[in-house]
């Protein structure tokens, strides 16, 4: 497993690891359509990734969709539990982004919808930062 990264270079407690392990597994069994058409496009070309990449504060976690470790980008993937819940979710999405900043140099959001309906898009991205 790719180990991940603590914000702060402190010990992680190793129930934290233990938990985030098990939800990274399954997330990874189970990806949406829409990750796995991500990661079929990310193979197809030869982009190096790590999927669900954690990124570990002091007592709890965050796991990033993708990323890619040569350009230090996180992709997320926002799926069908983001919508109808953006008040109850922006402050939680404001706290992750500050935490995905301090470890990457970018973050891109796609919606379920511009993967499956417009791979083409997706397709073009990835050319570019390549």
């Amino acid at each position: 497993m790719n180990r991940g990264k603590s914000i702060k270079n402190k010990p992680v407690e190793q129930k934290v690891k233990s938990r985030c392990y098990k939800i990274r597994n399954n997330n990874i069994k189970k990806m949406t359509q829409a990750e796995q058409k991500v990661k079929d496009i990310f193979d197809s070309k030869g982009v190096k990734y790590v999927p669900q990449y954690p990124i570990y504060t002091r007592t709890s976690f965050i796991l990033i969709d993708f990323y890619l470790p040569n350009k230090k980008l996180a992709i997320e993937i926002d799926g069908g539990s983001h919508i109808g819940r953006l008040k109850t979710w922006q402050s939680y999405n404001k706290w992750r982004e500050s935490v995905i900043h301090k470890i990457c140099t970018g973050l891109v959001r796609f919606t379920n919808d511009e993967i499956l309906s417009n791979s083409d898009n997706f397709r073009e991205f990835v050319l570019k930062i390549m």
